[in-house]
């Protein structure tokens, strides 16, 4: 999932959809759930422990990554497991810390936070094993983490500045997106500002990562790439050569940070964090500063069954509904789906959304709404 930050929001001038107001047609969502995966206590192929990434697959099967367990966890249309893909373990076909799950026509493909990959076929067996670039770039000035798992078998993998000799959250970081396959680096999209925490960019430093400030959004999909930095309006496609293909501006309103957004915010950053860095943050978010701005953006996504379609998340959630605004390739608006309360969107169909839902109890399940909505852009 794309990294999520806060900043100023700026008054913005969007240059391809004019400066009126957005005004989006709102595509309907059904509130009751279609399909639920996750919700029986009692099977233990439906209790998750961490799910990272969800695809829906063109048969209707959706394929669920699990870090916790680890595997990826299929199930039929009708919500019934079908079969674990992958273990834990170094080998072909095992991974330990999965972040990324992506479909290439004729099987899946797993990231894992190592740099390793490994793809299987439609039946779960091993296929092929290839590893993304770890190393570090620019004289040990940035280092390389995985990011995303292409289609096309390479991975995206960021390059931030590193952090070490220089006080936290008091500059603004580099972060650079490279594509990689075969232990090397084999195209570069770019390189980008990343904040590497400032509350804005005049404002008292803040520890980092615990506030979301400037960060790159990126999704991958559908044979592209995009790019939009949380706060400016600014949408960049690429190729996944890293060949650059257009740009456009999303008309974004100002808006406000509530403190709930802010709540929800700190929890996300929280719930993967362990050991003494849990404590650190726990420490800091009883002090947390209070902020009346609020970024542009907080996710990006390019589902394969929508071509031609950009889905970008407005930053917010006033009644915990999150909201997404769907632009063309060109920049031209389509339209703008609000989710059911506490659902986080993970990908999306012809006519349909699949997302995440946690209770009180954060115990997380899938759930599979129905979408009404024009037909993809083609």
């Amino acid at each position: 999932m794309p990294l999520r930050t806060l900043v100023l929001t700026l008054t913005l001038t969007p240059t391809l959809l004019g400066t009126a107001p957005l005004l989006a047609q709102a595509w309907q969502v059904d509130p009751r759930p279609r399909l639920t995966i996750g919700d029986d206590l009692g099977d233990p192929m439906q209790q998750f422990v961490r799910i990272r990434d969800v695809v829906a697959l063109p048969d209707g099967r959706i394929a669920i990554l699990d870090a916790g367990v680890p595997a990826i966890r299929v199930f039929d249309t009708t919500g019934r497991w079908v079969r674990n893909v992958g273990r834990t373990g170094n080998g072909p076909g095992e991974f330990r810390d999965p972040i990324d799950l992506a479909f290439d026509g004729t099987g899946l493909g797993v990231l894992d936070r190592d740099g390793r990959i490994e793809w299987f076929t439609t039946d779960g067996r091993p296929r092929r094993s290839d590893r993304a670039p770890l190393g570090s770039v620019r004289g040990e000035r940035f280092n390389i983490t995985p990011l995303a798992l292409l289609a096309s078998g390479a991975a995206l993998v960021a390059a931030p500045e590193r952090m070490f000799g220089r006080a936290r959250g008091e500059y603004r970081q580099q972060i650079g997106l490279l594509i990689g396959r075969g232990g090397r680096i084999t195209d570069t999209v770019g390189w980008f500002a990343h904040d590497s925490g400032r509350a804005d960019a005049q404002g008292v430093p803040v520890p980092r990562p615990y506030l979301p400030s400037t960060g790159l959004l990126t999704a991958s999909g559908g044979g592209r790439i995009a790019t939009m930095t949380a706060d400016r309006p600014r949408v960049t496609l690429y190729s996944t050569a890293g060949r650059r293909l257009g740009a456009f501006d999303v008309p974004f309103r100002e808006g406000s940070v509530s403190d709930s957004d802010l709540s929800r915010l700190i929890a996300d950053q929280v719930r993967p964090v362990t050991g003494n860095d849990r404590r650190v943050v726990t420490e800091w978010v009883s002090g947390r500063p209070r902020l009346g701005r609020a970024p542009l953006a907080a996710g990006l996504l390019l589902p394969d069954a929508r071509p031609g379609e950009i889905w970008i998340e407005r930053f917010g959630r006033p009644d915990g509904r999150a909201t997404w605004v769907v632009v063309s390739d060109a920049g031209i608006l389509r339209g703008e789906v609000r989710l059911p309360p506490g659902v986080e969107l993970f990908d999306v169909g012809r006519d349909f959304v699949v997302g995440l839902a946690r209770d009180a109890d954060d115990i997380e399940t899938v759930v599979r709404f129905a979408l009404v909505a024009p037909p993809p852009t083609r």
